[in-house]
């Protein structure tokens, strides 16, 4: 019987492993228990080869960048049309500005309905960004109320409406 076993295993050495559904379910429970240890253990990892892991970084960006820039792009406009579909409170993404009928997405962006766009953007990036990283601090706190979504001439419209009232 040792003997059938032992040349089983010698018949499978090589091939590769099939993972069950239930492999994959234990290595998640051992993931969710242990997340702390494993995310110091990989901390630890790091310190002691950084120079190694920095080199395998960049190795990799390199070799996949054009991957990466897609991936990046989708991630990107998934966040966008996910705020703006919110912020038009319907499917399909429009300006707000009565009788505008523009919904395409490239044209459309989100706009402070207090008018405190600037400002607002400076506390939450320490600077002037806008774009993704508003999309992302919307979605970061939940998607707050006091935003809009209008089209870029009607945004800027409404910019150039107050400074005129001012």
């Amino acid at each position: 019987m040792a003997r059938a076993n032992f040349l089983s295993a010698i018949a499978n050495l090589g091939k590769k492993r099939i993972r069950t559904e239930s492999d994959s379910t234990r290595q998640k429970e051992y993931r969710e228990r242990n997340q702390e240890a494993i995310k110091k253990q990989r901390h630890l990892h790091y310190l002691d080869n950084r120079d190694e892991v920095l080199k395998r970084r960049r190795e990799y960006r390199e070799k996949n960048r054009a991957a990466l820039n897609k991936k990046l792009k989708e991630y990107q406009t998934n966040n966008k049309i996910a705020c703006l579909t919110y912020y038009s409170r319907s499917d399909n993404p429009a300006c707000a500005f009565p009788g505008c009928t523009i919904n395409d997405i490239d044209m459309l962006t989100i706009d402070h309905v207090d008018g405190n766009g600037s400002k607002h953007r400076r506390t939450i990036h320490g600077g002037n960004k806008g774009g993704h990283g508003t999309y992302l601090w919307l979605i970061k706190n939940k998607l707050p109320d006091g935003f809009q979504v209008l089209c870029f001439n009607h945004n800027f419209k409404k910019h150039i409406l107050s400074g005129r009232a001012e």
